[in-house]
């Protein structure tokens, strides 16, 4: 099985996805990406840290093409 998704407008390295949810009423597959960004302040042992989650929504109706790529990627694993 392939490590990528080629979509329309980008492919996708699979081993980036940290959580892919179907909505079968929306019939949308919304997927989110592993944190690449991490920031923060550290001064004398505390701080903060922030990250910034990014995430990509395709729904059948907007992105017919793409949607059927994931859809059949989606049914495909776990086989």
């Amino acid at each position: 099985m392939s490590h990528f998704i080629r979509l329309s407008n980008r492919i996708i390295n699979t081993n980036t996805l940290r959580t892919v949810w179907q909505d079968s009423v929306k019939q949308s597959y919304k997927l989110a990406f592993t944190v690449q960004d991490y920031s923060g302040c550290w001064v004398v042992g505390s701080g903060f840290m922030t990250t910034s989650d990014h995430s990509v929504e395709y729904i059948k109706d907007k992105h017919p093409e793409d949607y059927a790529v994931i859809d059949k990627w989606y049914n495909s694993v776990g086989k």
